[in-house]
Parts: structure tokens; C-alpha cells; sequence
């Protein structure tokens, strides 16, 4: 393989490695919900969704990225919009890394770009509107180095419909206005990029919404905008910043103004907020290449004719790092659904049509909307103040945490049903503790990770169906030994809910129990392994079939996939490690 290709490859397994991120985030949920009622309905300049901020004006910078997400998951689902997040992302740095061959050897580029890589993390990798940020910072960055000045107002025609982050594309334009100002094919498309910015359906207000976060306010504490923990876990990103601002200092006689402004800007918004961080090491790489000269580094290594030996051993280290990260990956385990979010509880909402409002976590919000809309309407989502008022989301964290007045609010809502993240529990949100112990409030519904409470008082003779209930009930039967009518209320429960998985497992077990059909206990297994694929427990069966009949590759297969869905599952190391004892 040659040199150049050889070393292409390494750049993109690199970007394939440092942005792995399961998936989906809860904001997806809420621009798929956007984009379909776009298509389907119009566009809605006032919230349809909440009951909370109904009828308030909503500014939704992102609407276009909302219908592309939504096509993009009617077509492929969360896989494919994962495959596009992954080109996306190998684009954006492959562009970066291209233009720093301009001023570094390949192997010092490689290495550049897999450190910059790690300072981001991968938190911010998912599925969201800000990858085309991040495309098209790059982007315009690769065409003002290059002067390809004519396609930078059809960029930002795209970029300001898609996310608000194109104000930062602006922003890099007014820098390179300072070396560029002579050049009238500069001045005019630069002119022209700043006023296509108005083709949007909000106009003049889309450039005052990034201003907002620079305002105190309640919504800066959430996650993705507080400030960076240097001294903790974020310290690699301060680490980097110091190297650069060594180097910036030491090239201070060469360095450009634009580069320069550049650098500092970035670095500010890296310290600002921890989304900003790739953004950061996008212009980082850039600026480190590009001042970094190899050749007055005294090293008695001569690039160019190591360069076979270091494409190939970089590729080695590099196919070798990508087998580590992915050679015992479940990719159903990618698709995190299932262990974050109510898919159990939204079921139960559905069937039993509930006429109270709703009060959900903060987190919830968007995956409601884009499964229960317009049957119910939601408390609060990600939008934060793109709609939201800073009371609601106050009010929203009171109640969530069972602070002060906590009942008043739910009172002054007129909230009828709650809904309890139950993994929240560990990390302060003490509600559900709370409305356990609450004589108004009923706990109607219970599952892994949802809770559900009903106002008291309640319908009379009113039987809310729930398939964890239901279940739970079917293992209990089954543990008394009362296998038949264990049995007919697994059939009741997929009759009632046809994508049970765990009743098709009881069943399985019921199968080999009373019959000692193992056939037709697969058979019960593989379906609820369908339903779920990342349930340990049907792995697991399904791995002890297969060793009872002699299986052993298979079984030692569904045990490894058991651990890959569930590292803690203790039954699965155990069968793992008495399968290799006796093989």
C-alpha cells in the first residue's frame, strides 16, 4: 500500500476511534419529533408540544436539521443516523488534516490530530445538529486557506437553517477580514455569506439567540455548558491549551494576526462551555501544524526515507487499537434506547389513555414528544430557552429534586401524573422517595428504570395494565411452581402488549419446565432476543441451550455477547469460565 493512502486510512480509523459515542442523547428525540411535524403539518413558530410553554414562541435554529434527521431515521433508524454522524465527523477532521499537510509531514499530522482527538472526549460526538457545526467551521477553514472564496455563501445559506453555531463561521470571516481586506473577491462573498445568513425562517432574531448563553442564567448549568473541570477530568484539554500557547509564544514574531485572534477566540470558548471543546481542538490542530516546524526539531530521523517504515507501523498500532475498541462490540449494545429511556412506560401511557397532564424529567421531555405526541403533552424537554422560560425549567429541577414548596408547584401546574427517572434516584432526585410516601399519590406503574404516579383519589375498579407488574406476577407463579397458570398469564400479557420480551423468556422456561422441549424454548428465546437485543438474560439462555446440546462455539459466543451487553452479569462469567475449564 502506498505511502499516502496508508497513512489516509490511519487518519480516518483514528477519527472512527476517538468519536465512538453510543447513542441516542435525548435531544435527538425531540428534532425527530420537529422534523416530522414540519413535514406533516407546517412550520410551527409557536411550541405544539408542551403544556407548559403552549402557544410561546419558539425559536427552532434547527429545524432543518430536524427534517434531515427524520428522513434520515425513517429510511435507516438510529443505525443509519449513526452512519451519517460517523461520515459527518470522518469528514470534518479528514478536511482539517488535509490542510495541515501543508505544513507538516504526515506522520507528525497523524499524531497531531489523534491528540487533539482525545481532548474532546467523545461526549459531544453523538447525533445533533452541532456535527454540521463542526463540518462547516472546518469547511470554511480549509476554503479561506485555499482562497476558494466563491462557495462560502452557499455554506452558510445551509449552515443557518441547520444550527446557530454558523454565528462562529461568522465570526472566522471578521477574522480573516484583518489579512484578507485587499482582496475584493474575499470582501464580496464575505459580504454575501453575512447577508444569506437572513434566509431563514426567523430573519434578524436567529443572530441574537447564541447571545443568551452569555447571560446568567439557570440554563447555564446544564451539562453541556458548564465550564471545563481542568484540575479533573477535563485537564488533557488544559494540557493542550498549554502546548499551544508555548508554541503560539515561541513563533510570536511569525504567527499571524488571523491565526492568532483565531486561537485565543476558540480557546475562550473551549473554557467557556465543555461543548466547545471540539471546536477548540478543530482550530487547535490547525494553528499546532501549522507552527510546529519538524525540521527545527533536532531529531536525526529523516521523515522521508522512514516514511514506509512509519506508515506501516502506524497502521499497525492503529488497526491494532480499532480490534481492541471493536472486536467484541455488540453493535446492538450502540443503541442505548432501551437503558435510558421509558420504551415500557410509553407503552403503558398509550394503553391506558391518561387524561391528566404529565410531569416528566428534564431528560425525558423530547422522547415523549416524538412518541406520544399529540396524545400527551409534555412539562419540559431539551429545548431549553429556545422556548422554555427560566421559571419552568427552575420549577422542572425543584420538582425533580423535591425541594421547598415542591407540592405547590405540582398543584399550580395542575399535574396529574408523574414520571420518575429511576437512575436519577442515585443522583439526588429524591421525588419518587418522596410520592412513595405521599397519601395523594398512587404508584401506578413500575419497570428497570420508570416510575409512574397517579393523583389520588382514583377511578374505581380501574385495572391499570403493566407489563412489568403483569410479569412479575408470572415469575412468582412460576417460583410457587403454579406452571399453567403461570403460563396462560404470559399469553394474557402478550396479548395485551405483543412486544413483551420477558413474557416470551417466561415462556421458554416454561417450555423446558413442564415439557422439556428445548426446540420450542429457542425458539420463545430467539424471540425475545429479537424484541431486545440487549438483554443478557436471553443471551444468556440462549448460550445454555446451546452448550446443553453440544454447541460450544455458539454457546461461548452468547455468553461473550451476555458480558458485552451486561459487564457485572455474574451468570454469564460463570458459564464462561466453566465452558473454557472443561473445553
Amino acid at each position: 500500500m502506498k505511502f499516502k493512502n496508508t497513512i489516509n486510512l490511519s487518519a480516518v480509523l483514528i477519527i472512527i476511534i476517538f468519536t465512538f459515542s453510543k447513542v441516542p442523547f435525548s435531544d435527538l428525540w425531540w428534532q425527530l419529533a420537529s422534523g416530522k411535524y414540519i413535514l406533516e403539518n407546517h412550520f410551527p413558530f409557536y411550541d405544539p408540544f408542551s403544556y407548559t410553554a403552549k402557544n410561546l414562541f419558539w425559536l427552532n435554529h434547527e429545524w432543518l436539521s430536524g427534517i434531515l434527521f427524520y428522513l434520515i431515521y425513517q429510511f435507516k433508524g438510529i443505525s443509519g443516523l449513526y452512519i451519517f454522524r460517523t461520515l459527518i465527523l470522518i469528514l470534518t477532521f479528514y478536511l482539517i488534516y488535509q490542510l495541515s499537510l501543508k505544513y507538516q509531514n504526515n506522520f507528525i499530522s497523524l499524531l497531531i490530530l489523534a491528540i487533539n482527538l482525545y481532548a474532546c472526549g467523545n461526549l459531544f460526538f453523538d447525533i445533533r445538529p452541532y456535527i454540521f457545526t463542526y463540518l462547516f467551521l472546518a469547511l470554511i477553514i480549509y476554503l479561506l486557506e485555499n482562497k476558494f472564496y466563491s462557495y462560502l455563501p452557499l455554506i452558510f445559506i445551509f449552515w443557518v437553517n441547520l444550527h446557530a453555531g454558523f454565528l462562529a463561521g461568522l465570526g472566522i470571516l471578521g477574522i480573516y477580514f484583518l489579512s484578507c481586506f485587499k482582496e475584493k473577491k474575499f470582501l464580496k462573498n464575505a459580504l454575501l455569506s453575512f447577508l444569506v445568513c437572513f434566509l431563514n425562517p426567523y430573519h434578524y432574531k436567529i443572530f441574537l439567540y447564541p447571545f443568551s448563553f452569555f447571560k446568567k442564567t439557570s440554563f447555564n448549568y446544564l451539562i453541556e455548558w458548564i465550564p471545563p473541570v481542568i484540575t479533573g477530568k477535563d485537564w488533557f484539554f488544559l494540557l493542550l491549551f498549554l502546548a499551544s500557547l508555548i508554541l503560539v509564544a515561541l513563533n510570536h514574531k511569525k504567527i499571524k494576526l488571523n491565526d492568532l485572534l483565531l486561537f485565543f477566540s476558540f480557546s475562550y470558548l473551549g473554557f467557556k462551555a465543555i461543548r466547545h471543546i471540539p471546536l477548540f481542538s478543530l482550530v487547535n490542530f490547525y494553528i499546532f501544524t501549522k507552527y510546529l516546524n519538524s525540521k527545527n526539531i533536532k531529531l536525526k530521523l529523516n521523515f522521508y526515507k522512514m516514511e514506509s517504515f512509519l506508515s506501516n507501523f502506524s497502521l499497525i498500532m492503529i488497526l491494532f487499537l480499532f480490534f481492541l475498541k471493536f472486536a467484541s462490540l455488540n453493535l446492538n449494545f450502540l443503541n442505548a434506547e432501551s437503558r435510558w429511556f421509558p420504551i415500557e412506560a410509553i407503552k403503558f401511557l398509550k394503553l391506558n389513555s391518561f387524561k391528566e397532564k404529565i410531569f416528566n424529567p428534564y431528560e425525558w421531555g423530547g422522547y415523549l414528544i416524538f412518541n406520544l405526541y399529540p396524545k400527551y403533552q409534555v412539562f419540559i424537554d431539551g429545548r431549553a430557552n429556545t422556548i422554555y422560560s427560566e421559571k419552568i425549567y427552575k420549577d422542572c429541577i425543584k420538582i425533580m429534586f423535591a425541594k421547598k414548596k415542591w407540592e405547590e408547584i405540582l398543584k399550580s401546574y395542575q399535574i396529574g401524573l408523574v414520571l420518575c427517572n429511576k437512575i436519577q434516584i442515585s443522583q439526588g432526585m429524591i421525588l419518587p422517595l418522596k410520592l412513595k410516601k405521599n397519601k395523594n399519590w398512587k404508584l401506578v406503574y413500575e419497570d428497570e428504570i420508570c416510575l409512574i404516579f397517579k393523583k389520588r383519589p382514583l377511578k374505581k375498579n380501574i385495572d391499570y395494565k403493566n407489563s412489568f407488574q403483569m410479569g412479575k406476577e408470572a415469575e412468582n407463579l412460576i417460583l410457587k411452581g403454579e406452571f399453567k397458570e403461570a403460563q396462560k398469564l404470559c399469553y394474557k400479557i402478550l396479548l395485551l402488549f405483543p412486544y413483551c420480551a420477558s413474557a416470551y423468556l417466561d415462556l421458554g422456561y416454561l417450555e423446558i419446565i413442564q415439557n422439556g422441549s428445548e426446540y420450542k424454548a429457542l425458539k420463545y428465546f430467539l424471540k425475545a432476543l429479537n424484541l431486545n437485543p440487549q438483554s443478557e438474560i436471553s443471551r444468556y439462555n440462549l448460550g445454555m441451550l446451546y452448550k446443553n446440546k453440544g454447541l460450544i462455539k455458539s454457546a461461548e459466543s452468547e455468553f461473550k455477547a451476555a458480558l458485552n451487553c451486561n459487564p457485572n452479569f455474574y451468570p454469564a462469567k460463570e458459564a464462561l469460565k466453566n465452558l473454557n475449564l472443561k473445553f
